[in-house]
């Protein structure tokens, strides 16, 4: 199988956590759930990813508001705070968070692509 431009951004991004993003945006675009469970399945693919690893400065902090925007309610019975929260958002709510994700995905992505640039630069 021969090796896409896209491909090897994904290789030559150092020290950015892409993948998890890339998969939870497919989530989105591709699923046949409803918004909510979506939103939920995405944000499983990323919430383990530590914010330290995200650069510093304005993209770890809107990271951080996302997150907090989807996991703010206490868990009841075995519930995590992300389905606590996300399944009692209505569903605009729940697009609307959709959509943050999607642009800080696209935050995230360029700033890769630019570190990845000024890497092989190097």
């Amino acid at each position: 199988m021969r090796s896409t431009a896209y491909d090897q951004v994904c290789v030559t991004i150092v020290n950015i956590p892409i993948e998890p993003f890339d998969a939870a945006v497919e989530i989105l675009a591709t699923g046949h759930a409803p918004i909510r469970d979506r939103l939920t399945t995405a944000w499983l693919e990323i919430v383990a990813v530590p914010e330290t690893q995200l650069p510093a400065g304005d993209l770890r902090q809107e990271y951080m508001g996302l997150l907090s925007a989807v996991s703010y309610r206490e868990p009841k019975r075995d519930e995590g705070k992300l389905a606590a929260t996300i399944m009692r958002m209505a569903d605009d709510e729940a697009a609307h968070c959709a959509l943050g994700l999607l642009r800080f995905w696209l935050k995230l992505r360029a700033a890769a692509e630019s570190r990845s640039g000024a890497n092989q630069g190097d």
